[in-house]
């Protein structure tokens, strides 16, 4: 149970960050993607569904990754209390709190920030990728049947 709790204190800023950095790097791709030819326009974005797939993964990709180090001191600790439960005395942790503090205190700030950091974003930015833009592609295309109707 205890564990649920910490799972909760991972997801909520890490799906916050998730979609606060999507939606800020669609409206920079809105302003600023434009297919262009020997300098002129050939098309101008009115609509967020007007992007194109690769410009949705991504976003999707960078937000993943931008929420993943964000919070990952967060998940750092919720493996080594899960190791806890399962190694027995390999980590002597009382709480979140004091797994925080002996993290820093034995391994310094590296400890709660890179170690397995990049197999993890290795993992991380193509599955939110596909994520938002498989929601993205859906919602246009609902959007386009319900226009229609």
């Amino acid at each position: 149970m205890f564990i649920q709790g910490i799972r909760t204190i991972i997801n909520t800023p890490y799906i916050g960050l998730n979609f606060a950095v999507y939606e800020s790097l669609e409206g920079y791709g809105m302003t600023f993607y434009h297919a262009q030819a020997c300098g002129h326009k050939l098309r101008v974005l009115t609509h967020e569904r007007d992007l194109p797939v690769v410009v949705k993964l991504s976003c999707g990709a960078m937000a993943g990754s931008v929420a993943q180090t964000g919070t990952y001191p967060l998940d750092v600790v919720r493996c080594r209390l899960q190791m806890k439960g399962a190694s027995g005395e390999l980590f002597k942790y009382n709480s979140t709190w004091h797994a925080f503090n002996i993290i820093v205190n034995t391994e310094g700030i590296r400890g709660l920030r890179f170690k397995g950091m990049w197999p993890n974003l290795l993992k991380v930015a193509p599955t939110v990728g596909i994520q938002f833009a498989v929601y993205e592609v859906t919602k246009s295309l609902l959007y386009d049947s319900c226009e229609s109707h």
